[in-house]
């Protein structure tokens, strides 16, 4: 699961450096920015460190913006699969989710693929928005500053920014909201999202990735790692990471 950040114009992005580290915790296999300047599309990606990857969001300014981390499902993992991909026209585009019903060459990944199929910026929006669903979220920036999100409803806006999911802040939300009743009760995990995450508060927003924890992490491994601790809420956050 990437993460995908769509930033619109004189919209400016806070804590960059514990963006950025909290997110390669949980996609790092890349990461990439396209943004507008003087009517141009800037493309900056690859496999970048944390502070590179500081320095090339706080160069974005106040443009319109497209910001992706990867978590490579399909394709190689290098700098050339990293989103956002520039269209033939030369529009930006990024992408979350995974795309089954394409076929892809040896060593693309789907996104790569998509938009080498699209070839411009409104047949990639027309198409995207027939596959957009809560596993397949996607986003365009043209070179006039116009930005576009398929899949905009199953993701969330927060400080006047877009994010597709928040699967990079969700572990330490949920150390005790989630974690600590694993530990308590041993119940299964249907039972653990119908009981415990509705009374937080958190289902309706980020159920899909409570879903997806649930489905890549089993109780056990997670009640594993907390026997570490003396309590959920005192585990140090090197250890809730380890998870992912």
């Amino acid at each position: 699961m990437c993460l995908l950040i769509v930033k619109p114009a004189d919209v400016a992005i806070d804590s960059i450096p514990q963006l950025c580290a909290k997110a390669n915790r949980a996609h790092d296999d890349g990461f990439g920015v396209a943004y507008v300047r003087d009517g141009d599309i800037i493309v900056h990606k690859g496999l970048l460190s944390v502070k590179d990857q500081c320095d090339a969001i706080d160069d974005i300014g106040m443009a319109p913006a497209l910001i992706h981390w990867r978590a490579a499902t399909s394709g190689e993992v290098d700098a050339v699969r990293c989103h956002p991909f520039v269209l033939a026209d030369g529009s930006a585009i990024a992408h979350n989710g995974i795309l089954n019903d394409i076929v892809i060459p040896k060593g693309m990944s789907d996104t790569e693929r998509l938009a080498e199929l699209a070839g411009d910026c409104d047949t990639f929006i027309r198409v995207a928005r027939t596959l957009a669903g809560p596993c397949n979220k996607f986003a365009a920036l043209s070179a006039d500053g116009g930005l576009a999100i398929a899949g905009e409803e199953h993701g969330v806006w927060r400080d006047g920014v877009w994010l597709s999911n928040t699967v990079h802040e969700s572990l330490t939300q949920f150390s005790s909201a989630l974690w600590r009743p694993m530990v308590d009760s041993r119940k299964s995990e249907p039972e653990l999202v119908r009981e415990y995450m509705r009374p937080y508060g958190y289902w309706d927003d980020l159920r899909d990735d409570v879903l997806w924890l649930l489905r890549e992490y089993s109780a056990d491994d997670i009640i594993d790692m907390l026997a570490r601790c003396s309590r959920a809420d005192d585990c140090d956050d090197s250890l809730v990471w380890e998870l992912s």
